[in-house]
């Protein structure tokens, strides 16, 4: 669309532009006002600072000689993981549950709020006061920053200061629930040690009194050491793996917070929850499309079955991401685990091999190297076992959460939403949006012929000329000093594009309208005026017998008229009256006729049109609309040239075709059409626009 037409429609339409412009504008910008009096939106926002804690610790441990404890803190803890996997467990459902329980949100039934509707976002909060809490990084930095919202400033600021505190106990459980189930599990490793070195001792002092035993040569004595030794490792890394899958079930169970439901043990990148996600995706896609081979996409069971494909596309998208997240520090504790396994049986390997060297001693020899490698191998890994007991019990006091609150959240002053500026804005832009959207609907919905250019494009009538709006119903013919005196070239064209030359043979113009109200009678009056300043010969005929308005336009007397002429009550020459315009005379329609048809189709008038041709230049008839009265029809077929006059804006296409069609049916020849009541801009074709 060329810009000049669109301009064209925005001019046309400019009234419903305003109003919609206008509306839309004081509804946007008075009601964030009185939103924001009455029902502000407070935001509240704390901060929490992810800190190394392992570092803190590990400097700790050095000044006391321990410095390889810090191996004992919480490898999962959220420095090493991402941001994002942070901003997901913070908002995950377990931790928003109990903010919402402690500051006991209820909604206006009476109901506990839901988790995901105090995290999920939407556009009412952007509107109204909504209960929300979001978490974000703050400026790509080890910040997280929790905002929370509500129409209650003080509730606000608790929604905010409730998670960050419920997340940072939730972390401190964590980690010191770790490290009770380590102490548990070394204490009982203690027993058992224990025990196994009192009847080791036992059963070396009872062999050597028996036996009357020697010490073992220094060869064998190296070979037992070696063994202590090895299995003082063995009994290390054994811990280490205890400790190592306590930190991947730990792991695990936060990714469990997040998509409720548990992951079994194996590699990690295989996932078995995504594999059961896809599978059931899979099956439920294969049997939608089994139903929609049988029934439509309005059956409720299409439909049911289609919201829990996407729900089973929700589940699966939050698991994928939640996966990728916590995917990388589960796959470098699985690989620990997997070394330490590898390590194991080569301790083990080595532990066979040196026993195989004692197996080749004599018996009372062997026995003896074998009781003497229990008690040294068990009071070895009993020192080692009390002195790691009493490293986690340290840790476990110097134990550091790696999140703390930095900068609490503090009472709003004043509210955040709605923003007046940017609802002015946005009611500027919306308005805009919604005028012109109305505006090129309507501009759609209307088919009307509103320009020259319509004529052109949707009717096949040529244009004959368009005459402008005028405002008043005074001063609107041309032979006085009004208004209408400005129109005049618009009349000289359509005279001159009607060809009304004596010479070219047009006498007879019938001048109609598809319907009542089009300005016809008016266009006919200032053509013959037009005609007549040239010299002419014109006669005006009123021949619209259901309203004349010919006499009452140049104030003469409607009797006798036309009417009387036809029934013979009157002559022709005593009918004809002169006007003020030199070269005009108006024959007017007479008395009312009871029938208008019969009287158009009467041979008398057919006789008058023959001798009022003979007596003068050109004759011009306003008729009725031709959709209107049959009796327009009879007489354009005896007059054959006819004008169709077209109101701007006010007739469909589908009513002008319909007119058009009508007269030539009647065998009269369409000469063009005249648009009437034109307004400025309209196109190329308009004149000069008369100011209201």
């Amino acid at each position: 669309m060329e810009l000049r037409k669109i301009w064209e429609i925005i001019c046309r339409r400019k009234r419903i532009v305003i109003l919609a412009f206008t509306a839309i504008f004081l509804v946007v910008s008075i009601g964030s006002f009185l939103v924001r009096r009455f029902r502000p939106t407070y935001r509240a926002k704390a901060r929490l600072f992810v800190s190394g804690s392992r570092a803190v610790e590990a400097s700790l441990l050095e000044g006391i000689e321990l410095e390889g404890l810090e191996e004992l803190t919480l490898t999962t803890s959220v420095t090493d993981n991402p941001m994002d996997t942070q901003i997901a467990l913070i908002t995950s459902w377990p931790i928003v549950d109990k903010v919402i329980k402690k500051l006991e949100l209820k909604d206006k039934d009476g109901k506990w709020l839901r988790a995901e509707g105090l995290t999920k976002s939407s556009f009412l909060p952007k509107i109204f006061p909504v209960r929300r809490l979001t978490v974000k990084q703050y400026e790509k930095t080890d910040i997280l920053e929790i905002m929370g919202q509500s129409g209650n400033k003080k509730e606000a600021m608790e929604i905010a200061n409730a998670l960050a505190s419920v997340y940072i106990n939730e972390r401190e459980k964590l980690s010191r629930d770790e490290l009770v189930e380590l102490y548990e599990f070394v204490s009982r490793e203690i027993d058992g040690v224990e025990k196994k070195y009192t009847g080791a001792l036992t059963e070396l002092m009872t062999f050597e009194e028996e036996e009357k035993a020697v010490g073992l040569d220094k060869e064998i004595t190296t070979v037992i050491e070696k063994m202590a030794e090895l299995d003082k490792q063995k009994e290390s890394k054994v811990i280490d793996l205890y400790e190592s899958r306590i930190k991947l079930r730990t792991a695990k169970a936060q990714l469990q917070k997040e998509v409720e439901t548990m992951i079994s043990a194996g590699v990690v990148s295989e996932s078995p929850q995504i594999a059961t996600l896809k599978n059931e995706l899979a099956e439920r896609e294969t049997s939608l499309a089994g139903l929609l081979m049988e029934l439509t996409d309005e059956h409720p069971d299409v439909i049911t079955l289609k919201r829990i494909i996407e729900k089973t596309k929700e589940d699966l998208r939050r698991e994928l991401k939640v996966h990728q997240e916590m995917a990388p520090e589960l796959t470098a504790l699985e690989k620990r685990i997997a070394a330490l396994e590898v390590n194991l049986k080569e301790t083990d390997a080595l532990i066979k091999k040196y026993s195989q060297r004692l197996l080749a001693l004599p018996a009372k020899e062997y026995q003896l190297a074998q009781l003497q490698l229990s008690v040294g191998t068990a009071r070895d890994i009993y020192s080692a076992l009390l002195k790691y007991r009493d490293e986690i019990t340290l840790v476990s006091a110097l134990q550091f959460c790696n999140v703390r609150l930095v900068a609490p959240a503090k009472l709003p002053e004043k509210p955040a939403k709605p923003k007046i500026l940017s609802c002015v804005v946005l009611g500027a832009f919306l308005g805009v949006m919604a005028g012109l959207g109305l505006g090129f609907l309507s501009e759609y919905i209307d088919d009307t012929i509103k320009d020259a250019d319509d004529i052109k494009e949707y009717l096949k009538i040529s244009l004959l000329g368009t005459i402008p709006l005028i405002s008043k119903k005074t001063d609107i013919l041309l032979s006085k000093k009004g208004k209408a005196y400005h129109a005049a070239d618009a009349y000289r064209r359509v005279a001159h594009n009607i060809k009304m030359r004596p010479d070219e043979g047009i006498k007879h113009l019938l001048v109609t309208s598809a319907c009542p109200g089009e300005g016809k009678t008016i266009i006919a009056a200032n053509l013959s005026i037009t005609m007549a300043q040239n010299k002419k010969k014109i006669l005006l005929v009123d021949a619209d017998f259901a309203k004349p308005d010919i006499s009452s336009l140049f104030n003469l007397s409607r009797e006798p008229g036309l009417s009387e002429i036809i029934v013979g009550k009157a002559a022709m020459n005593e009918a004809i009256q002169p006007t003020d315009v030199e070269g005009l005379s108006v024959l007017s329609s007479g008395e009312y006729a009871a029938d208008p048809g019969q009287l158009a189709e009467s041979e008398r008038l057919r006789e008058l049109i023959s001798e009022l041709g003979e007596k003068f230049d050109v004759i011009i008839y306003d008729t009725a609309p031709v959709l209107a009265v049959a009796g327009t029809v009879v007489l354009a077929s005896c007059l054959r040239n006819c004008m169709l006059v077209l109101e701007a804006g006010k007739v469909s296409r589908k009513v002008i075709v319909h007119a058009s069609e009508v007269l030539k049916n009647a065998k009269a020849e369409v000469l063009g059409v005249v648009l009437n009541k034109c307004r400025r801009g309209k196109s190329s074709y308009y004149y000069h626009i008369l100011s209201l």
